[in-house]
């Protein structure tokens, strides 16, 4: 869902005029590991230069 998402909010950043943004992704599965310990941050930065901040929760 990473690269997914990042393509899809490089295409919004691009329409709207923006080099940067947020990506939250959220792990709703069962077996999910607990929150304290999949709650990650890491910064991105595209090919087009647009800076990400990808959120996982």
């Amino acid at each position: 869902p990473k690269g997914d998402g990042i393509e899809q909010l490089e295409s919004y950043l691009g329409r709207l005029g923006l080099d940067f943004g947020w990506l939250f992704i959220f792990d709703r599965r069962k077996n999910a590991l607990p929150m304290e310990e999949r709650l990650s941050t890491e910064v991105v930065v595209t090919e087009n230069q647009y800076r990400i901040t990808v959120i996982r929760a």
